[in-house]
């Protein structure tokens, strides 16, 4: 399975660096046998604003050519803090055939079953 990494962090010198992020994926994803494939990383852009992300971006077009078929993130709140842009984010990357796989916080299949959730709720 060709997987990515995507790590963010909105201040450079924050606990949580990227690096630090993509050794915790790197290390899962050994353990699990799974090939990397490459890295999307944002720095400095808040999570609130999708399109000043341009890791963000560019892992979603390249999702939109099958340049891979999954995500690890170190935590589901690397991809974003809101539920809406998180919901947004799912849904493209789930219509590309992309799966989010966390290495901390809730389980694969616990997110995929609160953004079922979430889809039926009315906005």
């Amino acid at each position: 399975m060709k997987t990515v990494i995507y790590a963010r962090t909105k201040n450079p010198s924050s606990e949580v660096t990227l690096e630090v992020q993509v050794e915790m994926c790197r290390a899962y994803a050994k353990e699990n046998g799974i090939d990397i494939v490459g890295t999307y990383c944002d720095t400095g852009a808040p999570s609130r604003d999708l399109k000043a992300r341009e890791g963000m971006q560019r892992l979603l077009c390249d999702s939109a050519k099958g340049a891979f078929e999954a995500v690890i993130v170190a935590n589901p709140d690397r991809l974003a803090r809101n539920i809406g842009d998180y919901k947004d984010i799912w849904g493209a990357l789930g219509k590309n055939g992309v799966r989010i796989i966390p290495v901390q916080g809730v389980a694969e299949r616990e997110i995929d079953l609160l953004i079922d959730a979430m889809m039926a709720m009315p906005r």
